[in-house]
């Protein structure tokens, strides 16, 4: 992997944190550097983090097809199901599962 890969893959780790740790919602970013192991540790488990130019954009255009959609699920033969969704959605369903009242801009606290 190229150093510019492996930045561009530390930024997207580092973003996610963000977004999430500024949702309320405790993360930590677990790579280092020249480790291919997993990359963020949130909820008690740990995940990879993936930030490419080629995501299906198919996902996307599916989630988009029916604004009350909030997750997707989706696979392929003989391989077992993955769950889509948008970040956004994600943090609401943690806060909703965890009963944190949360607040939309615009909206009363959930």
């Amino acid at each position: 992997m190229s150093s510019k890969s492996r930045r561009k893959g530390a930024r997207g780790e580092h973003e996610i944190v963000k977004i999430l740790t500024e949702a309320g919602i405790d993360a930590e970013k677990i790579s280092r550097s020249g480790y291919d192991g997993l990359d963020v540790e949130t909820l008690g488990r740990q995940a990879e983090v993936r930030r490419r130019e080629t995501v299906p954009t198919t996902f996307y255009n599916w989630l988009e097809e029916n604004e009350d959609s909030e997750f997707l699920f989706v696979r392929r033969s003989r391989k077992p199901w993955l769950v889509v969704m948008e970040v956004e959605d994600f943090i609401k369903l943690v806060h909703e599962l965890s009963g944190m009242k949360i607040e939309e801009p615009g909206r009363e606290a959930i």
